[in-house]
């Protein structure tokens, strides 16, 4: 049994003590502070809360999550990011709703192109789920000279232990809301379905984690429990923030993995996800799909989601993978993003006849003018639309700033299916 219990955060500030009283979230910034700082590579680091529709811009956001704890299991929230890799399936987690831990600095890292996003909290268009939250960021500064992998682990475990912290104000708490899932009972009535959700990936820095261990292009399939996401088990690296990679907040709130698991024995029997990172080779393609697809039907899996975060060429792995599943008996969904014709937008390289049900969840292509902005939390200077490139042009951060599309805008494309803005049958 799987219990998801809830604990939302109407109103949130600074003060002499962490604490969460009936809606009311109270933080001691030194406190939060000194859990970042612990670790040497950080140089400074200071704890700022932005709130919905405040006059504040936030930069140079690499990630974002939520605080929650287990707290009926052996197991821990995080798991193999902080502490050890426990095995989650079940147990109860306490969540604070409304909250989220978001990590803000530039980091001297070859993925710098990709992380530089920005957020204003007062211009919510395109809405996120962001502009909703109380955000506690952490906006910090590297010490310059460490290895990727260092600056990885040092700003992905401080941004957990603040978030792990927060969320012991709740674990002896009664929640507000608290949702039961039987995940570990099947009913043999009821057709068993699977995600499959496709990753971006590279070598050197893998971009998601699942227990604290890179997904790398091109292995195996992984597969993922329902509990694992609720858990913390997956994440995303704060190296590759930019809007058109997931943040950690999103796999603990996967919406299509909530969905299928508050349907689970009432229409259908949930098994959980498969996740796959793009090979690089046709041979390595051919491999992951047909073995997502001998998997699935090993589990007698009726149907399935396909879910596409990436584009470009991994759009072929995903036609694989419908190809190989649908040959075999399982009905397939694609989910995908908009395909729009400017360069902005992903394509469709490649399109299989067995693809005949897929779900549009949007476009990033879309301009967005940004005014002035009173506060700044993080850098004080940004790249000439958010490109972080070498020798691109700085410009002040309070200045206005103009976007041709949503990549440098934090958790403005919606790559989960969570908005749903456009939806069309093709």
């Amino acid at each position: 049994m799987l219990e998801i219990a809830e604990f939302p955060v109407r109103s949130a500030a600074p003060g002499n003590k962490t604490c969460y009283d009936q809606g009311a979230f109270t933080f001691d910034a030194d406190e939060l502070r000194a859990l970042v700082v612990e670790d040497p590579a950080f140089e400074s680091a200071c704890v700022e809360l932005a709130c919905p529709e405040e006059d504040v811009r936030i930069t140079y956001i690499c990630d974002a999550a939520d605080a929650r704890i287990m707290v009926s299991t052996a197991g821990e929230a995080y798991p193999g990011t902080l502490g050890a890799p426990d095995l989650v399936h079940s147990g109860r987690v306490h969540v604070l709703k409304g909250l989220a831990i978001m990590v803000a600095g530039e980091i001297p890292s070859v993925f710098r192109g990709q992380r530089s996003t920005l957020l204003d909290m007062h211009h919510p268009h395109p809405d996120t789920p962001f502009h909703h939250t109380y955000n506690l960021v952490i906006a910090f500064k590297v010490r310059t000279g460490l290895p990727d992998a260092k600056y990885h682990v040092a700003i992905q475990q401080a941004q957990l232990r603040v978030a792990r912290r927060v969320a012991e104000t709740i674990r002896n708490l009664t929640p507000s809301h608290l949702e039961c899932f039987p995940l570990d009972q099947v009913n043999r009535d009821l057709p068993n379905v699977v995600l499959v959700q496709g990753l971006r990936g590279h070598q050197d820095a893998p971009p998601f984690w699942l227990y604290g261990q890179g997904l790398y292009p091109g292995r195996m399939p992984m597969f993922a429990h329902p509990a694992e996401f609720f858990a913390g088990a997956i994440t995303t690296s704060p190296l590759v923030g930019a809007a058109t990679y997931v943040p950690s907040w999103y796999w603990f709130n996967h919406p299509a993995v909530l969905s299928l698991t508050r349907e689970h024995g009432k229409s259908l029997n949930f098994l959980g996800a498969f996740l796959h990172v793009r090979p690089d080779t046709q041979a390595e393609k051919e491999f992951v799909a047909h073995r997502i697809a001998l998997q699935a039907k090993a589990m007698n899996a009726k149907g399935a989601i396909i879910g596409a975060t990436v584009t470009g060429n991994a759009v072929v792995d995903n036609m694989m993978a419908c190809r190989a599943m649908e040959a075999e008996g399982i009905k397939v969904v694609y989910l995908t993003h908009e395909y729009a014709p400017q360069n902005a937008g992903p394509r469709l390289p490649y399109l299989v006849p067995e693809a005949d049900a897929i779900v549009s969840t949007g476009t990033w292509e879309m301009q967005i003018d940004l005014g002035a902005a009173r506060r700044i939390i993080g850098p004080t200077e940004i790249p000439l639309n958010m490109d972080a490139a070498p020798n691109v042009q700085r410009v002040p951060a309070r200045d206005p700033f103009k976007f041709n599309n949503l990549r440098g805008l934090f958790g403005s494309i919606d790559l989960l299916g969570d908005r749903f803005s456009v939806i069309r049958e093709y």
